[in-house]
């Protein structure tokens, strides 16, 4: 599976690509993605951040050059979110009317919801000052909490606002966060 030629970053049209269907290989290797940049004469770049959505039929990608892809297992195509620049975190939502929303992260700090089908920015959860480095959603209730080195936030969902934040003294960090419904957190 490979993206060269497929530079069509207009929000308004997203190109999809076939892939060929493959035998599940020996080791249990469903599919394996490829990333190389055409314009780079470097090594072939890493994704940083995969999510899969709620069915497992879709794994959303990224690399920290801000190039972000959907793979749709189900029906053997992908595409090209529009450039994302400096994508920290990316992960689909698990709260049911955002279920086709990616929340990805930039390094000056907001969060955005994307469709992932257009790549269209749907909304922007604003607070962090710096980037987000982890998310989590509770278990079947509107609520998200982000984490950044310096603040520990809890969102509204259904209004896209700040619920709770948590301000970090400098030698406190927090590693990752789990959140299964709105009274328990536990900040690792």
């Amino acid at each position: 599976m490979t993206d060269e030629g497929s530079e069509n970053n207009d929000f308004s049209i997203v190109q999809k690509y076939l892939f060929p269907a493959q035998p599940v290989s020996k080791d249990g290797r469903v599919l394996q993605i490829h990333h190389s940049i055409p314009e780079s004469k470097g090594p072939s770049v890493r994704f940083t951040a995969a999510s899969f959505d709620l069915t497992g039929e879709r794994v959303a990608v990224s690399d920290p050059l801000g190039n972000a892809y959907i793979v749709d297992l189900q029906s053997n195509k992908f595409w090209k979110l529009p450039v994302v620049p400096g994508c920290y975190l990316l992960t689909y939502s698990r709260y049911l009317p955002r279920k086709q929303d990616l929340l990805f992260a930039r390094v000056c700090g907001p969060l955005h919801f994307i469709n992932a089908e257009s790549g269209e920015i749907i909304c922007d959860l604003l607070g962090h000052k710096k980037a987000p480095l982890s998310a989590s959603f509770a278990e079947n209730e509107p609520f998200c909490v982000s984490v950044c080195s310096s603040s520990a936030i809890i969102w509204d969902l259904r209004s896209n606002t700040l619920l709770h934040q948590l301000i970090l003294r400098s030698s406190i960090a927090i590693k990752q966060i789990y959140a299964d419904i709105k009274q328990h957190l536990w900040l690792v």
